[in-house]
């Protein structure tokens, strides 16, 4: 079985492409803490060395860049009253792999955990 040049060549540039948007999973709490939940989550996006353009609370987004990188951090109230946290990077790969688990190690310790 021979196999195709161009088509590996495909695959591999189907899957950089691919790997350069990271979706995190959202995180979920209590809507009685709505004010605290965008608080910690600023906070920690700032503390992480994400550079803040725009924090819109009404609309729960928040984005910024951490070079070379594009952050979009949500924080949404979900119609169940739980509120949905969620940070997606878009960049290169192995631009910053650590940011997402350094952003909700210290949000969590901002939310006390």
């Amino acid at each position: 079985m021979k196999t195709c040049p161009g088509f590996l060549l495909s695959v591999t540039v189907l899957a950089l492409i691919l790997s350069a948007c990271v979706v995190y999973e959202p995180y979920y709490y209590p809507a009685s803490q709505s004010d605290r939940v965008w608080e910690s989550a600023l906070r920690a996006a700032q503390d992480v060395g994400i550079t803040i353009s725009t924090a819109d609370k009404v609309n729960g987004t928040i984005l910024g860049r951490k070079e070379p990188s594009e952050v979009t951090i949500s924080v949404l109230t979900l119609t169940d009253g739980r509120i949905k946290v969620q940070m997606n990077v878009r960049g290169p790969e192995g631009a910053d792999p650590y940011l997402s688990d350094r952003f909700l190690q210290t949000y969590q310790r901002y939310m006390g955990r």
